[in-house]
C-alpha cells in the first residue's frame, strides 16, 4: 500500500486496537454493499430501448411538421424517413447500452463523490444536443434537425435516468 494513496476505509494498527472487530467487519461489510443496483439499471436499459424506438419516428414527424415541402432537402430527415426496423432496433439497442453504461458509470460516481441526483438531468440536454447539431453539421443536416434528434435523444437519457433513481430508491 503506498503511503501517499491510502485505502479508503482502513484504519492504522492504532486505530484498529481501538475499535472492536465487530464494528470493523460491520464497516467492511457496509462497504461492500453493491452501489450500482443491476436490476434498476436493465429496467431503465429497457425502457430506454423503448423510448429510443420511437425517437425516429418522432423528429420525423416535428421535421415534417415544421418543414413542411423543405423536409426533403434536409438530409436527416431523409435518413430518418429511410430506416428499417431493424436498423432502429440496431441504434436503440446502442444507445440503451450507452445510457445503461453512462448510468453506472454516474452511479459509481455519486457512490464516492455525491452530487445531487438531478445533475445528470441537467447536464444532458447541453451535452446531447452539441454532440449530435455537431455530427449533423458534418453530415449535411441542419441546425435544426440536429437540435430536434438532439433533444430526442437527451429526453431518451433523462427518462432513462429517472428511472433509475426512482427504481434504485424503491427497491433499496
Amino acid at each position: 500500500m503506498d503511503a501517499q494513496h491510502p485505502t479508503i476505509g482502513r484504519a492504522s494498527a492504532e486505530e484498529e486496537a481501538e475499535v472492536p472487530r465487530e464494528v470493523w467487519d460491520a464497516l467492511a461489510a457496509a462497504q461492500a454493499r453493491p452501489f450500482v443496483p443491476i436490476l434498476p439499471n436493465l429496467l431503465a436499459a429497457a425502457v430506454g430501448f423503448l423510448v429510443l424506438m420511437v425517437t425516429p419516428w418522432v423528429c420525423l414527424k416535428i421535421q415534417e411538421w415544421a418543414l413542411e415541402d423543405e423536409v426533403v432537402s434536409d438530409k436527416v430527415a431523409i435518413w430518418l424517413a429511410g430506416m428499417s426496423w431493424e436498423d432502429n432496433a440496431a441504434l436503440a439497442l446502442i444507445g440503451a447500452l450507452v445510457f445503461l453504461a453512462l448510468g453506472a458509470i454516474l452511479q459509481a460516481w455519486d457512490h464516492y463523490r455525491p452530487v445531487h441526483p438531478r445533475w445528470p438531468v441537467w447536464l444532458a440536454f447541453p451535452v446531447a444536443v452539441a454532440i449530435i447539431v455537431t455530427e449533423t453539421l458534418l453530415r449535411g443536416g441542419t441546425v435544426f434537425s440536429g437540435g430536434i434528434l438532439g433533444l430526442a435523444v437527451a429526453v431518451a437519457f433523462v427518462i432513462h435516468w429517472l428511472v433509475v433513481i426512482g427504481l434504485r430508491e424503491e427497491l433499496d
